[in-house]
This record gives C-alpha cells, structure tokens and sequence, in this order.
C-alpha cells in the first residue's frame, strides 16, 4: 500500500523529482506523449500513473492501493475523508463521460490534492499534484 505524502508524493514517487530511475524498478510501464515534452507514465502492475513535464513528475494519480494517515483512501466514503482532513478547505468539480457516468472530483487546492469518487460518495482516484 502506498501512503499519500501530501505535497511530496504517493509511495515511491515523489513530486519535482526525475522519472526514469523508476523505469527499471517497475514492469511494464506504458507511456502516453502529451503536447510539447508532456507524457503520462502508467504502471499497471501499481493502478499508478506519473504526469511529467521533461521527465519531471509534476502529478501522481494512484487508483489501487494508497492510503493517508494510514487510512486505506479507495473504496472509503468521501465523508469519511472530509472528516479526517478536519477544515482543509476544497472546490467540487463534476466530470461526466460519454457513457452517463460521473465522478465528483474534491480538489484541495493548498494540498494539491484531488479525490475522485463515484456518485455514491467512494474514492476510486487519489491525484496529487506540484503547485511549480
């Protein structure tokens, strides 16, 4: 399980830090080229993807296993994680996909944190992002 390291990074991978030593560390990784020298990392072995800006991990998006203070995150009831982040302020977004499904995204903006959940309130997607 990897523990979430607000503003640092999830498990191994760390914000602002290079991507490659993780290349051999880590099986099949496939990687999506984004515009200009953007590129999106994915491990599936981990249910974890890199977002990198020339190399450099800029945002770790984890949907298996991650936890934050020790709390297992996916699966876990919003409400629950709202209560264990006591007063951090965040925005709500909603995201609707072409198959009528929808995640509610919670974004913590001072913690560079996202939680993705279902309609039913469950996170299926933790993203942390570099505020540089």
């Amino acid at each position: 399980m990897y523990q979430v390291n607000l503003a640092v990074g999830i498990g191994p991978f760390e914000l602002n830090t290079h991507f490659y030593p993780h290349l051999e560390s880590f099986g099949v990784i496939t990687y999506t080229p984004g515009i200009g020298d953007h590129g999106i990392y994915t491990i599936d072995a981990e249910a974890t993807a890199l977002y990198t800006k020339g190399g450099i991990i800029k945002g770790i998006a984890c949907a298996g296993n991650c936890s934050l203070h020790g709390v297992e995150l996916m699966g876990l009831h919003i409400n629950t994680i709202l209560a264990l982040l006591k007063g951090e302020l965040y925005d709500v977004e909603h995201v609707d996909y072409a198959d009528n499904t929808r995640h509610i995204v919670y974004c913590f903006e001072s913690a560079g944190l996202q939680l993705w959940t279902s309609e039913a309130g469950k996170v299926v997607k933790v993203f942390i992002a570099s505020h540089n």
